[in-house]
């Protein structure tokens, strides 16, 4: 099944959200057991839920974690999809507001024994200036 654009949409603003909650364990939840993640602020790549939980352990964690997307571009295939675009994570650190605006690529994959549509993989990186 071919995914639309708007359902790749919906999951990609269903983990901004429940990356809004500061649950890492929701978080987690979102991306397929064997999951990779590339993550913004990580210094090194995580795979498998135990590692990608660890990462948003410390992530969440952050004082006022708040995002917002500012583009996406999606492409559908048979069974998966690429969502890939630019978002901004703010927080505060030692009382000032730290602003970083970063691109990212989701590649979502439908499985029928994993309940449907997870994240496969996820790279993040913050923009060069």
């Amino acid at each position: 099944m071919v995914p639309t654009s708007e359902e790749i949409m919906a999951l990609s603003e269903l983990w901004l959200d429940t990356v809004k909650t500061h649950d890492p364990s929701a978080v987690t939840e979102l991306y397929a057991p064997y999951g990779v993640l590339v993550g913004t602020v990580a210094q090194r790549i995580k795979q498998g839920h135990e590692d990608i939980e660890g990462y948003f352990d410390m992530f969440l964690a952050k004082d006022d974690l708040t995002g917002t997307y500012q583009s996406h571009l999606i492409q559908t295939f048979n069974n998966w999809a690429i969502d890939s675009g630019t978002y901004t994570f703010e927080w505060v650190e030692e009382g000032k507001s730290v602003i970083v605006p970063a691109r990212f690529t989701f590649v979502y994959e439908k499985s029928d024994y994993d309940r449907g549509w997870r994240i496969a993989n996820h790279h993040s990186s913050e923009l060069p200036l």
